[in-house]
């Protein structure tokens, strides 16, 4: 199996816990001057709680970015 479908898998299997799930809040973790998390709690049907935050690489080599929402006003600089 080539690595991309063995990768592939996984994030598949990883996921999964997601199915179903509501979105209960979204925030922004600030770690540093240069550093944002984007941050998502979902809440699964049972009442458990899951607080995502969107890493760059599964060993959190620092934050990440959330494509597929509508595109947001330009941050002012």
């Amino acid at each position: 199996m080539p690595e991309s479908n063995k990768r592939a898998t996984w994030i598949r299997e990883y996921l999964k816990p997601l199915v179903g799930c509501t979105i209960t809040k979204v925030d922004a973790n600030v770690e540093d001057e240069l550093e944002v998390w984007p941050a998502i709690q979902v809440t699964t049907k049972l009442g458990q709680v899951f607080n995502l935050e969107i890493s760059q690489d599964e060993d959190g080599n620092g934050p990440g970015f959330i494509f597929g929402l509508p595109t947001p006003q330009p941050m002012e600089k």
